[in-house]
């Protein structure tokens, strides 16, 4: 009987989601987040690319076709295909398009969850790192691989998770609201925000958890409201 309890209350909790929440492609403000970046880049793509699934993957007649002399700032979604050794965008941009290109540019890839550069392909990292037209790589999931090329990119607001009893809309009248209250910066309090979720999931999790109990934290579990606000009162958040 709880378990079928459970899962009602689930279904009505997935409804109401559906309900609520506009699709991330149909509402795009100016801000920085995860897909919208791509709106302020030189070359991303036929108009409609950015709104594609996370984890679409175009072939590489689409980079030939869309991004072929490409120079400027360089949109390429990063999506989660290679973790699992699949071809992902940058696997058919390196050979449809990288080739074309003779003119500076800079590469941004956002839109995905793989860390970069180690869950890239080996051979589409060496090929974009090497090539003399790249001036700057910057990506979001940067995992500190040292190379001059390499930087990371904040990923933004995320304005692409669904959420329960929510909205996009929502989110960013609470962001200005926040900003437009929240006192000058010699004024906040010193202290460090670390989002992150305490589980037992991985031994690194494991690790940092152990590490956390150790010190001066504090650790709760906070509604994505209160998560906001939270942020918005601290001046070194990561």
């Amino acid at each position: 009987m709880m378990k079928f309890l459970r899962d009602k209350r689930e279904e009505l909790r997935h409804l109401i989601i559906r309900s609520t929440w506009m699709a991330s492609r149909e509402y795009n403000p100016p801000y920085l987040w995860s897909k919208g970046i791509s709106q302020y880049c030189d070359f991303r793509g036929h108009e409609s690319s950015w709104r594609e699934e996370t984890e679409s993957c175009q072939p590489e007649s689409f980079f030939r076709q869309h991004y072929a002399d490409a120079k400027g700032l360089v949109w390429v979604r990063l999506s989660t295909q290679s973790r699992d050794g699949r071809p992902c965008d940058l696997d058919n941009f390196v050979r449809g398009a990288l080739p074309t290109i003779r003119k500076p540019f800079v590469l941004i890839t956002t839109d995905g969850d793989v860390s970069v550069p180690s869950e890239i392909a080996p051979a589409t990292v060496s090929d974009l790192l090497d090539c003399p037209w790249l001036v700057s790589w910057h990506t979001q999931n940067y995992d500190g691989y040292k190379h001059p090329k390499l930087a990371p990119l904040p990923i933004g607001i995320d304005l692409h998770a669904p959420r329960f009893c929510n909205s996009q809309q929502h989110l960013i009248t609470l962001l200005n609201s926040i900003s437009s209250r929240r006192l000058p910066l010699n004024q906040l309090p010193l202290r460090v925000f670390c989002d992150l979720g305490v589980s037992f999931a991985s031994e690194e999790r494991r690790r940092v958890v152990a590490d956390l109990s150790n010190r001066e934290t504090i650790l709760k579990r906070l509604d994505p409201n209160n998560l906001i606000n939270a942020i918005g009162g601290t001046l070194i958040k990561f």
